[in-house]
Formats: structure tokens, C-alpha cells, sequence
């Protein structure tokens, strides 16, 4: 009997943080001092902005209900833009950010997640006038180089901002992986691959929301495509 019921416990345990980890859908929220929150009973979140402003630093905290509530996650599906977010240190996860005007973004060190913690996806981050990401450089997960986002390790493009200068751009050699979207609403015309690539990701191929993209060269026969 006891056998059984341990196994039975650590399977409730596990579905309770499965289900506390994930934000419901469309949840009440208030608005403090210009930014929406969500509140679904369990969880605060930024779900956007009462207007359109220049430049927003992301508050720490938030008095809520008569209690100073510290803030983890952004989880943006649509609202009015700033032209530059700062996510300042305590954010732990940005699910998804839809900022039309957004130019510049910059992430602090504490951020650990791009992607909602019940699945396995990254986060959707449609900003279509986005220039940069700058990431702290003491994040131990994400990196920016010239503007453009990696994991740490730098094997995993994750996203190319849709409005960063140049039309051409050279897949770096370090380069595994692309997400699945990285490429999303981006203005570049010509795609490089190095010649010493031979390992691409599947998602490197999704190129219908590229309506610039004329050219992607240097794909050569011993070049395999991974699975998705």
C-alpha cells in the first residue's frame, strides 16, 4: 500500500507545479501607474501598457490587493508599445511579448526563461520595429551580439530583430540551431551560410513571413537537416 501511494503523491505534486506553472488565458487585470497586470489567483503578470510612451523601465513590484507583490513574468499577447523596454533584474520569464513599436529591448541578468514553464516553446516575440536586444552580460542563459539574441552557449539563434540594419546577414559558424520564428517579419534580403556548416536546424527553413528574403546561399550537399 505504501508503495503505491508514494508514486501517487509525487504525481499530484508534479501536476500541481505543472498547473501553477502555466497562465491562464484572457484573466482579469488592473492597471497601476500606466501597466496592466493579469491575475488569474495564483499569479501577477505584465500584460501590457495603458498607452503608447517612449521609453519604460519595468517596475519590481506592485502594491496589489494591500500587498507589495514582487513580479516574475511578462506575458504581453497585445497592447499599446513603448519605443524601449528595460526588464530590470527579478524578471524571471517572458512568455510572449507582442509590442508593435517596441525598437529596443534590453533583459536583465535574472531572466531564465523565454517561454511560457509548461512547455517547451520560446517565447513569441513579435515586435516588428525592433532594432536590438541587449542582454546583460552577466545572464546566465541569453546573450546579444550586435543586436541579435542567442542562448549562452551560442549555439541557438533565438530571434533576429525585424528592423536591425542590413540586408544581408551570415549565419555564424557557432550556430546550431535557429528558432522557430527568428527570422519573423525581418527585412533582410540575402541569408549566408557558412561553407563549413553541415548540420542545419528545421527551423531555419521557415522563411514565409521573410517577404524581403530574395537569396539563401551556400547550402551545400552535405548539408542535413535536423528533425523538428
Amino acid at each position: 500500500m505504501k508503495k503505491r501511494l508514494i508514486p501517487t503523491l509525487l504525481l499530484m505534486l508534479f501536476s500541481t507545479i505543472v498547473a501553477m506553472a502555466c497562465l491562464k488565458e484572457n484573466p482579469p487585470y488592473v492597471t497601476v501607474d500606466g501597466i496592466h497586470y493579469a491575475y488569474d489567483g495564483r499569479e501577477i503578470w505584465i500584460c501590457g501598457f495603458e498607452a503608447e510612451q517612449d521609453s519604460v523601465v519595468l517596475p519590481q513590484q506592485v502594491m496589489f490587493k494591500g500587498k507589495i507583490t514582487d513580479i516574475k513574468t511578462i506575458c504581453i499577447v497585445k497592447s499599446p508599445s513603448p519605443r524601449v523596454l528595460v526588464v530590470p533584474d527579478g524578471y524571471l520569464t517572458i512568455t510572449e511579448m507582442n509590442l508593435p513599436r517596441l525598437e529596443k529591448l534590453y533583459i536583465s541578468k535574472s531572466v531564465e526563461l523565454l517561454h511560457d514553464r509548461c512547455t517547451s516553446e520560446h517565447a513569441h516575440i513579435k515586435c516588428e520595429k525592433l532594432k536590438a536586444i541587449i542582454v546583460d552580460n552577466n545572464n546566465k542563459h541569453f546573450r546579444s551580439i550586435d543586436g541579435i539574441l542567442y542562448s549562452k552557449d551560442k549555439l541557438h539563434l533565438l530571434k533576429y530583430p525585424p528592423m536591425k540594419e542590413g540586408k544581408a546577414f551570415t549565419i555564424p559558424s557557432h550556430v546550431k540551431e535557429i528558432n522557430i520564428g527568428a527570422f519573423t517579419d525581418c527585412h533582410l534580403e540575402k541569408i549566408y551560410y557558412p561553407k563549413s556548416k553541415d548540420v542545419l536546424s528545421y527551423a531555419q527553413f521557415e522563411t514565409e513571413d521573410m517577404e524581403y528574403l530574395q537569396d539563401i546561399t551556400g547550402i551545400g550537399d552535405k548539408m542535413k537537416l535536423l528533425p523538428k
